[in-house]
């Protein structure tokens, strides 16, 4: 079982991110506050964690990935010219939003994580050939 975790302050942004999500992977939970985030990393065990900014916490996607501090791969949701500042977390990739289930899944592709999520949504063009 696939586990991913969201964690962004954006109610529309979560939910439309855990509508993709539960497309691919067998439970999704979301939070918005970076110390829920670092319990759920110990307590769900996420295989993937989708990040975008945190303003009332002053920290951008990628600083929200370094605190939660996870071996887990990263998507950050960044939009914009400011979200090149600074490195980027390793086993992260970087995504403009809107989010779609085909990014995603190209995402897990360079994470090396397309194997362990459910392909049976995508497009037989976009599945792995592993999983046909």
């Amino acid at each position: 079982m696939a586990n991913a975790l969201i964690i962004t302050e954006s109610a529309s942004e979560a939910f439309h991110t855990h509508q993709i999500l539960t497309e691919l992977f067998s439970e999704v939970k979301a939070c918005n506050r970076v110390a829920v985030a670092k319990e759920l990393v110990v307590s769900f065990k996420p295989d993937l964690v989708v990040v975008s900014d945190l303003p009332s916490e002053c920290l951008d996607a990628a600083s929200v990935l370094h605190q939660v501090s996870c071996d887990a791969a990263g998507v950050l949701l960044c939009a914009g010219l400011g979200a090149v500042i600074g490195p980027y977390p390793i086993r992260s990739v970087r995504i403009v939003p809107p989010l779609t289930v085909s990014g995603v899944f190209a995402a897990l592709e360079k994470l090396g994580l397309a194997r362990i999520v459910s392909q049976t949504s995508l497009p037989l063009t976009t599945r792995s050939p592993a999983n046909d």
